[in-house]
C-alpha cells in the first residue's frame, strides 16, 4: 500500500487524496541457513493490524462522513486478496526440506532445554548448600566497650595528672582557679586519649603491624608515667612529697595495667568477631555467585522454552492456514472494514466539533 498525498480544501485544511490500495507482498516460504531457521510467514495478527490501518487511511483520505459501499467493497477485496496470499502449505517435515529443518531445530532446542533443566537443578542445589552453610556459621556480633569503663579510666588518669600539671606545667598562671582549670582540662584530655587509645580495638587488625603498634602504645604510656614520676620525685623536698609522688605514679601505672588487661580481652573478642565476619562475607559472596549463575541458567532455559513454544505456535499457524483459510479471510475483512468505519467516525467528529 502506498502513502497518501494532500491537497488544499476550501476550509484551508489539507485534504489527502485516496491512497492506492495494493495487495500486500507476503513472504512465501521461509528460508533456512546452515540449519538455523530464519524468517517465516507473517502471522495473521500483524496482517490484520495492517489491514485495519489500510481501511482507516482510506476513510480519512476520502473524508467520507458515511460509509460508502464502493469503498467498503474496495477494502473487502484488498483484504481477501491479502489473506489468500498467506502461505497455506501443510507442515510436512517428511517431504519438505524447510519443514524438516524446522523440526530438527526444535528437537535440538528440546535437548538443550533438558540439559538446562539439569543445570538449573544443580545451580539451585548450590544456592541451597551455600545458604545452609551460612546458617551453620556462628553469628558475627560486634563487641562493644562500655563507655563507663573508658570514662572511668580517663577520670583516674586525669586525677593523677592534674596536680602535676598545676605544680610543674601551669605554675606561671597566677590565677589559681584558672591554673587548676587548665590542669584539670589538660589531664582530662590526656586521660581520655590514653583510655580511648588503650581500649580501642575496632581498627586493630590481625597483621604484621599489630604487635608493634600495641607494644609501642603500652611502652609509651608507661614511659609517660615514669617521666611524670621522675619530675615529681626530682622536685619532692619532703618525705611526704616523695610518698605522694610515688603514689601518683603507682596509680597511673596501675590504671595503665588495668586498661591493658581490659584491652587484651576486647581485642581477642574483636579478632574473633572479625574472623566470623570474614567467614560470613565469604559465604555471602558464594551465595551471590551461585544465585547469579542459577538466574542465568533459568533465564537461558526460559529463552529456550520460548523458542520451543514458538515452534508449536508456528505449527498451529501452518495448520490454521491450511485448513481454515476462510476464517483468516473473514477476519481480515472484518479488520479492514473496522478500520474504515473508524476513519469515517473520525471524519464525522471533525465536522461536528469546532
Amino acid at each position: 500500500m502506498q502513502g497518501t498525498t494532500a491537497t488544499q480544501s476550501s476550509n484551508g485544511k489539507p485534504t489527502p487524496t485516496a491512497p492506492q490500495l495494493t495487495v500486500f507482498s507476503l513472504t512465501t516460504h521461509p528460508k533456512t541457513s546452515t540449519g538455523k531457521v530464519v524468517g517465516g510467514p507473517p502471522l495473521p495478527l500483524p496482517i490484520h493490524s495492517e489491514l485495519n490501518k489500510l481501511g482507516f487511511d482510506l476513510a480519512r483520505a476520502t473524508l467520507s462522513q458515511q460509509p460508502k459501499p464502493e469503498d467498503e467493497l474496495t477494502v473487502e477485496n484488498v483484504c481477501r486478496a491479502t489473506a489468500r496470499q498467506a502461505f497455506r502449505q501443510k507442515f510436512n517435515p517428511a517431504n519438505d526440506l524447510h519443514d524438516r529443518e524446522v523440526q530438527q531445530e526444535n528437537e535440538r532446542n528440546k535437548v538443550k532445554r533438558d540439559k538446562l533443566d539439569e543445570q538449573a537443578d544443580f545451580a539451585a542445589k548450590a544456592v541451597r548448600a551455600a545458604k545452609h552453610e551460612k546458617a551453620q556459621l556462628a553469628p558475627a556480633e560486634k563487641p562493644s566497650i562500655p563507655l563507663t569503663i573508658m570514662l572511668l579510666g580517663a577520670f583516674l588518669i586525669a586525677t593523677s595528672l592534674s596536680p602535676t600539671f598545676a605544680d610543674y606545667f601551669f605554675f606561671s598562671v597566677s590565677d589559681t582557679p584558672l591554673r587548676w582549670l587548665y590542669s584539670i582540662g589538660a589531664g582530662a584530655l590526656i586521660g581520655f586519649v590514653i583510655s580511648w587509645g588503650a581500649l580501642r580495638y575496632v581498627d586493630v587488625k590481625v597483621g604484621n603491624n599489630e604487635p608493634g603498634w600495641l607494644n609501642g602504645f603500652v611502652i609509651g604510656a608507661f614511659l609517660l608515667a615514669l617521666a611524670l614520676g621522675g619530675i615529681r620525685l626530682a622536685n619532692a623536698t619532703t618525705a611526704t612529697a616523695v610518698q605522694f609522688a610515688l603514689a601518683l605514679t603507682g596509680m597511673e601505672l596501675a590504671v595503665f595495667l588495668i586498661l591493658e588487661f581490659l584491652a587484651r580481652r576486647f581485642r581477642a573478642s574483636f579478632n574473633e568477631y572479625q574472623s566470623r565476619s570474614d567467614a560470613h562475607s565469604k559465604i555471602d559472596r558464594q551465595i551471590e555467585a551461585a544465585s547469579d549463575h542459577h538466574s542465568d541458567v533459568v533465564q537461558e532455559r526460559t529463552s529456550k522454552q520460548a523458542e520451543i513454544d514458538g515452534y508449536f505456535e508456528y505449527i498451529e499457524w501452518r495448520e490454521l492456514c491450511n485448513t481454515n483459510i476462510d476464517r483468516i479471510e473473514e477476519a481480515a475483512v472484518q479488520a479492514g472494514l473496522s478500520g474504515y468505519r473508524a476513519g469515517v467516525a473520525v471524519n464525522r467528529s471533525e465536522t461536528i466539533l469546532p
